[in-house]
């Protein structure tokens, strides 16, 4: 080195740094541990797969699964229009030749029937939800029109009535059993099983098919 000429000092940061300044080693690139940055690169990459796939399934089973039951609960709606319509058919088509025990059971369907579709709805409006009144009247059945107007001409509406409410209240029975199986939400369980229960009394009280 050249006596005149002045010293220059190394620059910052300068790769030879360890060379002039021997008492501070080379910091080790943490990465190059885990071999490079490539490796790190996958490893998010993996990482953010998996969290995205999880996201994908946690949607999935919301939608999948917070309205498995809404087709069954929808079914019970339907009889429970379908019966009361039809119970009031002992005062209308048949008002000339229905019993007053006819009568009086087919006030008890129509009011107990009328009871617990109303407390569904609520349940339903307390979850979101709301049936189309359209909806609700796909269960009417013309052929139980015909079939009781028939009955009234041949003078048998009280028998005939009495099968029809039978078959009406056997399938809201079965709706209930199908709806009570889907539920999750015990609330909706108990609502379901009280209105089976329900229906057991009335069929009871409906009597033997027989008579």
């Amino acid at each position: 080195m050249n006596p005149q000429q002045p010293y220059q000092p190394p620059r910052p940061g300068s790769e030879y740094d360890f060379f002039m300044n021997p008492g501070q080693a080379p910091k080790p690139n943490p990465v190059s541990k885990f071999g490079g940055s490539s490796m790190v690169n996958r490893l998010l990459f993996v990482v953010g797969g998996l969290f995205i796939l999880v996201i994908i399934f946690w949607i999935i089973a919301s939608l999948l699964g917070g309205d498995n039951n809404k087709p069954n609960i929808i079914a019970v709606a339907q009889y429970q229009t379908e019966l009361v319509r039809v119970a009031s058919q002992a005062s209308q088509t048949g008002s000339l030749q229905s019993s007053p025990a006819t009568k009086n059971f087919a006030q008890s369907v129509s009011l107990s029937v009328a009871s617990e579709q109303h407390a569904l709805f609520v349940f339903i409006g307390a979850h979101g939800g709301k049936i189309n009144p359209k909806i609700l009247a796909l269960k009417h059945d013309p052929q139980t029109d015909l079939t009781l107007k028939n009955a009234v001409a041949a003078s048998n509406f009280d028998s005939t009535f009495k099968g029809v409410m039978r078959t009406d209240l056997t399938n809201y029975q079965n709706a209930l059993k199908t709806a009570y199986a889907g539920a999750k939400i015990n609330e909706e369980k108990q609502l379901l099983n009280d209105d089976f229960n329900d229906t057991v009394l009335l069929l009871k009280q409906l009597g033997d098919p027989d008579q």
